[in-house]
């Protein structure tokens, strides 16, 4: 309802992020949100949109989680049916992988973790992106980024079983407990997690 230009922006990743950035001005304007311990999360495309975020505002956000989202724009295209591309791919960025590839890897939050000051969980399903998202955790973790990444058997895009569904709801407020407000469970799910994070904190 906020009319074509908004539904269809020029640069699908500028105003996009424009438009995050704005609404947590507003957030912290209003005093909802702590401008010192944001946090930021995303699924699918939202997953893409708010690592390509973190990647541009380095150091803004304490802790992050991204779910099902592509890292590398150059794989998804190469991996996407083609009948993806016309319609999609190349209305997006203004063309093919091979006619703007520079534009591929600009969008490709993968290629700029560089300096990320922002603890990032990324998960994925088996059966889905698992394989698209790797290389997203790996940057991170080469540039000092503290991440971690879960991979969900039997899944696809979306979690449907119940046990998976609480595992990744628990693993995510414990990843923003720990990092926002330095907060353990006393019951994790996971016991290890703890130690893992601890040194990731160390790293960081």
């Amino acid at each position: 309802s906020f009319g074509n230009d908004f539904t269809n922006p020029i640069a699908p990743d500028d105003e996009a992020v424009e438009d995050v950035l704005t609404g947590i001005e507003s957030l912290v304007a209003r005093g909802i949100a702590d401008p010192e311990r944001l946090g930021l999360s995303g699924h699918s495309h939202g997953a893409w949109l708010g690592s390509l975020i973190v990647t541009r505002e380095k150091d803004r956000f304490i802790a992050a989680s991204f779910a099902e989202g592509p890292q590398n724009n150059a794989l998804t295209y190469l991996y996407s049916p083609m009948y993806l591309y016309e319609r999609g791919y190349h209305e997006l960025w203004g063309g093919g992988l091979w006619d703007r590839p520079e534009r591929y890897l600009e969008t490709s939050p993968e290629f700029h973790f560089d300096d990320v000051r922002t603890a990032i969980l990324f998960e994925a399903g088996a059966y889905s992106q698992a394989i698209t998202m790797m290389g997203g955790p790996k940057a991170a973790t080469r540039a000092g980024v503290a991440t971690e990444f879960v991979i969900y058997p039997q899944a696809g895009h979306n979690l449907r079983d119940p046990d998976l569904k609480r595992a990744s709801a628990m693993r995510n407020l414990e990843w923003f407990l720990f990092w926002l407000k330095d907060q353990e469970q006393p019951d994790p799910t996971d016991e290890e997690q703890y130690d893992r994070w601890d040194k990731l904190r160390a790293i960081r």
